[in-house]
């Protein structure tokens, strides 16, 4: 199956809620993109929302973006793979950097994905090659990694 890359995107789901999660929730929401920002950990979820709140507002007032709190109103949290990603169009991998943890969601994500669904990965490191290896379907999988993360020392709540 070939995948077709002119298939509109309007939600993306970021999986992993670590910092560069957080940094490309925040840049797809105020993109206008529906932003379900996913992580194992419940306890991690509520401060990486808080911080991708405080990536926004600061990316606003610095004049990146309009719309702040529109863009917040944009983002959801879950700690549910197959939730985050039922109905998206693209999935921004961000977990740490191991290749079996890499392989792992790849399958999970490949499997609970929808097909037509773009797989990308922000590892800086890891070849993608090697963690294609896990899912069924390498032509919708994309490496894309950041060019340039919103970073605040403390962003406000």
């Amino acid at each position: 199956m070939v995948v077709s890359i002119y298939k509109e995107v309007e939600t993306i789901a970021c999986v992993g809620a670590g910092l560069v999660g957080q940094g490309w929730a925040a840049i797809f929401a105020l993109k206008g993109f529906k932003v379900i920002l996913e992580d194992l950990k419940p306890e991690k979820l509520d401060e990486a929302l808080r911080r991708v709140k405080g990536h926004i507002r600061f990316l606003v007032e610095a004049g990146l973006g309009e719309d702040a709190e529109g863009a917040i109103g944009s983002v959801r949290i879950t700690t549910d793979l197959e939730d985050a990603l039922q109905g998206a169009d693209y999935v921004q991998e961000s977990i740490y950097e191991s290749y079996e943890a890499k392989r792992s969601i790849y399958r999970e994500m490949d499997e609970a994905a929808p097909r037509e669904c773009i797989l990308a990965s922000s590892t800086p490191g890891l070849l993608m090659t090697e963690i294609q290896r896990a899912v069924r379907e390498v032509s919708r999988e994309v490496y894309r990694g950041p060019s340039m993360e919103p970073r605040t020392p403390n962003p406000p709540s």
